[in-house]
């Protein structure tokens, strides 16, 4: 396997760690998303920042180009090793769109959620106000004994037609 080969590997796979890395930290963070997503919302971009200057260089130190004379004598530019700095850097991007991505799925879902539940209750049958004498607060019985007193069939219990609950 010659170094052309290693260095897409290794670039393709540090394009995806901080991906696969933010996806599982975010499927985590969105079981209880009220006190784990702020966290992740701002650890995502930060970590995925770090990710980006610092994998790169240990990368290329545990991977380093092959030595070559041609290019030790300063005659060419040497690029070999660019695709592992520049995997790096994509997947510190992609980690952060990662983590943007998520904090808009999770707004959009406690915006669905708060939506169907304010629908829910729009749906819920609205209740009449009780009438003045039916309150159990105290004023609508001095008015109540008041009709009472003043009713010319007084003798005579009425009873309520389903008024008072």
């Amino acid at each position: 396997m010659d170094y052309d080969t290693v260095e897409l590997l290794v670039g393709a796979v540090l394009a995806l760690v901080p991906v696969t890395v933010l996806v599982v930290a975010g499927l985590w963070c969105l079981k209880a998303p009220a006190k784990r997503m702020p966290w992740f919302f701002f650890l995502g971009p930060v970590s995925s920042l770090i990710y980006s200057w610092t994998a790169g260089s240990l990368a290329l130190t545990l991977f380093p180009p092959p030595y070559d004379a041609y290019f030790d004598s300063g005659r060419g530019l040497d690029l070999r090793g660019m695709i592992i700095a520049f995997g790096a850097m994509a997947g510190g991007a992609a980690g952060i769109v990662t983590s943007i991505v998520f904090g808009v799925l999770n707004l959009i879902r406690q915006w669905i959620r708060s939506r169907t539940a304010a629908s829910a209750r729009s749906v819920a049958p609205r209740q009449r106000p009780e009438p003045a004498e039916c309150r159990r607060d105290g004023r609508g019985a001095e008015a109540a004994a008041r009709r009472w007193r003043t009713s010319p069939r007084r003798g005579i219990r009425r009873r309520s037609r389903g008024r008072c609950r």
